[in-house]
This record gives structure tokens, C-alpha cells and sequence, in this order.
């Protein structure tokens, strides 16, 4: 039997690479690339243990995470600007995967507790963390994407804040998506991340309710008993 998907993992290693990560950076504690480098080895590893115990699943997300280690890695000892790129095309798989999965689990599985609700979170972080290495992507692929951008050559880190902003549909109007692909992906990330809260968390809550208030037909049963 497979085991359920350890979801606390995940959402530990999600809060630390779109929290921890770019708080650390704003600071100037370390090198820019240490702290990409740390928030994306954290990513990988919970990532990869929160499907432990699962065969395939786990094997392939082993293997991923491990090709994003060694990206990681030589982002830390190397200057070259194709690696952070690498290492995003690593990540974007790695978080693809993950999150199919989460989603499979957290829909289809009919389990509504804790760890399925911490799921729903972590599916929702997903998103946006897929967006963000999208923006990312196109970034490299062609300058001057995006106006306003902090730096005149951000870093994957800067894009988390534009994905999330978009995602939440705060829409703060600081950095503005000038390329048609851009614009195209800006708005349907807020269409899939209203529609995400809207039925999948409805959903769930909603399924939650019905395992816990019990449905009375046995009374209504027998009444058409008696009339018959």
C-alpha cells in the first residue's frame, strides 16, 4: 500500500524558500546565490522526503532533487549566468511533479485531515512557485520582460514576490509585465489561483463537513415504510 504524502515536509521546505530565503537576502546576511542555493536545496530536500515511503514517486523525486543539488551547488562555486537557469529548468520540473502528486492525493484520496488541508496549502504555494521560475524563464529568455524590477538582472528570488502579488491578486502596479507572453501568464496565474481557492478548498471544506455531520435517512426510510 502506498503511504499518504507527508505534506508537513513540503510545506516546510515551500515556507523556507519563499520566506526564509528572500527576507535573508533582503538583509545582506550572505551572497546572493548562497541564499538562492540554501532556499532551493530546502525546497528539494523536503520536497523529495515528503514522499518517502512511496516507490516510484519517490525514486523519481529523489532523483530530480538530486540533479537540483549539483545545479545548487555549482551555483554556489561558480559565477556563470547559465546556471541559475539550470538550476530553475530543475526546479520547475521538480515542482511539477510534486505538485501533481499533491494534487492527486489532496482530491482523490476522500481523506480530509490535517495533513490533506496542509496539502491544499501547499498546492496553492506550488503555484506559485511555478509561476515564479516561469517569470523567471522568460526573464533570461528575453530582458525587459518585466519594468520596475529591482535589479537590472534579478534573481529567481525577486520573481517569488511578483508570482505571489499576481497569485493573490494584490496587483501593487511596482513591477509591470510589458511582453505579450508576460501579460498572458500574469492573468492566468490570478484566474488559476482564484479558481484553486474557489473549488478546491471549497471542496475540501465542504467534504470535511459532510464526514463530520451525519446524514439522517434512516427516520425518513421508515416512514415510507409505514405509509406503504
Amino acid at each position: 500500500m502506498v503511504r499518504r504524502n507527508y505534506f508537513y515536509l513540503q510545506f516546510l521546505g515551500l515556507l523556507g524558500f519563499v520566506l526564509v530565503a528572500p527576507i535573508t537576502r533582503d538583509y545582506d546576511l550572505v551572497d546572493d546565490r548562497i541564499v538562492l542555493a540554501l532556499g532551493a536545496m530546502m525546497l528539494l530536500t523536503a520536497g523529495a522526503l515528503s514522499l518517502s515511503g512511496q516507490g516510484s514517486r519517490f525514486r523519481v523525486a529523489l532523483i530530480i532533487a538530486a540533479l537540483g543539488m549539483l545545479s545548487a551547488a555549482a551555483v554556489l562555486v561558480s559565477e556563470n549566468k547559465l546556471l541559475p537557469v539550470l538550476m530553475a529548468l530543475i526546479m520547475v520540473t521538480f515542482v511539477s511533479f510534486t505538485g501533481v502528486y499533491a494534487i492527486r492525493d489532496v482530491m482523490l484520496r476522500g481523506l480530509v485531515g490535517a495533513n490533506e488541508l496542509v496539502g491544499a496549502i501547499c498546492i496553492y504555494i506550488n503555484i506559485g512557485v511555478f509561476w515564479a521560475i516561469l517569470y523567471f524563464l522568460l526573464e533570461q529568455i528575453a530582458p525587459g520582460s518585466f519594468r520596475n524590477l529591482l535589479e537590472p538582472e534579478p534573481q529567481l528570488l525577486e520573481f517569488i514576490y511578483v508570482s505571489f502579488v499576481t497569485l493573490t491578486t494584490l496587483g501593487y502596479g511596482d513591477v509591470v509585465p510589458v511582453s505579450g507572453t508576460v501579460r498572458t501568464l500574469t492573468y492566468t496565474e490570478a484566474c488559476v489561483g482564484q479558481f484553486y481557492i474557489a473549488v478546491l478548498v471549497a471542496g475540501l471544506v465542504g467534504t470535511r463537513l459532510a464526514r463530520i455531520t451525519p446524514v439522517k435517512e434512516a427516520p425518513q426510510s421508515e416512514a415510507a415504510s409505514g405509509a406503504g
